[in-house]
């Protein structure tokens, strides 16, 4: 039986923060594709398959990106494809940046998944190992509604002063902020086992 490596890995909360800052963007993408960049219902569709391109080939090649930069640099890797996609939502309101920033953090969602999922696959022990998922997925998961209802009340403050198309834009700040936040907690405390 594999025991469990030394070292700081990552834990269920460190995900629940990343979602919770993923449904900052995730909540009001919609609003901000109508009113910002002017796009129909059709159209926001059309550019929600670019995250789903992004997902779809990162289930291919992920794995083979982990194998050749080692663990540890794979997820710092993924950080900073993720904060970098943040801030691009942030910074530039394009439907083909928007669509890019999409595609590349569902890109690194895979590659921080296929890491972090086979690891604990192989290190947690087979009868601790449900209930490691189980206690990983109730944090990761259980901020999802945090991030969905800070988003909404983002805007809302946010939309008397600076007006609806900066108010809209103020969830993806927030979330760039966040992900580069803990892309540099990551690169300080984030430790994981290369062999």
């Amino acid at each position: 039986m594999d025991t469990v490596p030394s070292g700081h890995f990552t834990t269920g909360t460190d995900a629940g923060v990343m979602n919770a800052l993923g449904m900052l963007v995730v909540t009001i993408l919609v609003l901000y594709s109508q009113e910002v960049l002017g796009l129909s219902v059709t159209q926001h569709g059309l550019l929600l398959i670019a995250g789903a391109a992004g997902g779809g080939g990162g289930g291919v090649i992920c794995p083979k990106i982990a194998a050749l930069l080692g663990r540890r640099s794979a997820l710092h890797c993924a950080l900073v494809v993720w904060a970098v996609s943040n801030a691009l939502l942030a910074l530039v309101p394009s439907v083909l940046i928007v669509a890019l920033a999409l595609f590349l953090e569902m890109f690194a969602a895979l590659l921080w998944n296929v890491v972090t999922v086979s690891y604990r696959q192989r290190f947690i022990p087979d009868a601790l190992l449900g209930r490691v998922n189980s206690i990983y997925r109730f944090f990761g998961w259980g901020l999802l509604p945090f991030g969905a209802l800070a988003s909404g009340a983002i805007v809302v403050m946010a939309e008397p002063d600076l007006g609806r198309a900066l108010a809209l834009r103020m969830p993806f700040v927030i979330a760039a902020a966040g992900s580069f936040a803990i892309l540099l907690y990551g690169l300080v405390w984030l430790q994981i086992d290369d062999e």
